[in-house]
């Protein structure tokens, strides 16, 4: 079986598992570019704790998102929405 085959089957057991819903994860984007008014975390300030160690802080939740973040110091897979399977298993859209 092949690996689109795999994931297909773990999503199907997922969703009758879970009475037909599926969970994601919150896809948090962090910039250099603009603040926060402090709603998605703290991130009034660049040098808040808020802040990661590009020195970007929390300011942008996006929803079942297939696109990559493209900051100037770019961080794998931010923006991307994860599937939440079972057995703690997660897979992308």
């Amino acid at each position: 079986m092949d690996a689109a085959a795999v994931m297909a089957r773990r999503l199907e057991e997922t969703l009758r598992l879970q009475g037909g819903v599926i969970l994601a994860t919150a896809a948090i984007v962090r910039r250099n570019t603009y603040l926060g008014r402090g709603i998605l975390g703290q991130n009034g300030s660049y040098a808040s704790p808020g802040a990661d160690a590009r020195g970007y802080v929390p300011v942008e939740r996006w929803i079942m998102s297939a696109c990559e973040a493209e900051n100037p110091v770019r961080l794998a897979g931010e923006g991307l929405t994860r599937l939440q399977l079972g057995g703690g298993e997660s897979c992308g859209l």
